[in-house]
């Protein structure tokens, strides 16, 4: 990664280190952060001008067949980015305090929090708890459980400003209302991000 939103690959099985593609992100600044889907070949990067962006890279060894499939445009400062695969969900954190889940198949934001009052500094998705950890300048690092079915109850309690918190109960049905998630299709190729 550089300051003009190039990301650099490198084959590490050759000594020294051999670049194998470079790859334009379409940020004009720098790239903060990476997040990497290996099974199914995704890399995601966040940059300095708010730029997300959706990269394929294949399957290992093809790696120089990386292309940019597309990205979105964020809240400037974009400090973190990290892959909620279960969901196909991007979460983003900013200079702000803010924290974004983005729907990575519809290209837009679903839910934005203000877990900090100063720049997010680090966030970690862990799939098997269901658990958002972040960290900030604030030198506090907040844990936040996500229900599964977190975007139903929020849009079912619209007057409720609060974002996702450890204490959110939602029924267990699996009523989705619509979720991009029911359609079983874990591929980002028809991606709306274009």
């Amino acid at each position: 990664m550089n300051g003009s939103g190039t990301l650099f690959i490198y084959s590490l099985a050759d000594k020294p280190p051999k670049l194998v593609k470079q790859v334009e992100t379409g940020s004009a600044g720098i790239l903060r952060d990476i997040a990497i889907d290996y099974a199914r070949g995704y890399i995601f990067t966040c940059a300095m001008d708010g730029a997300i962006s959706v990269l394929e890279s294949g399957k290992p060894g093809k790696d120089r067949f990386t292309k940019l499939l597309g990205f979105m445009k964020g809240t400037d400062k974009a400090r973190c980015v990290c892959w909620r695969p279960s969901k196909l969900e991007l979460v983003t954190a900013y200079e702000n305090g803010q924290v974004a889940f983005w729907r990575i198949q519809a290209a837009q934001v679903s839910f934005v929090f203000e877990p900090h009052g100063m720049a997010v500094t680090k966030i970690y998705w862990d799939e098997t708890r269901q658990v958002l950890y972040t960290a900030s300048k604030d030198k506090s690092i907040k844990v936040w459980k996500v229900p599964d079915e977190w975007h139903v109850y929020f849009a079912k309690k619209e007057e409720k400003k609060e974002p996702v918190v450890t204490t959110a109960v939602v029924s267990e049905k699996k009523e989705r209302a619509g979720s991009d998630s029911d359609s079983g299709d874990d591929d980002l190729k028809g991606w709306a991000g274009k």
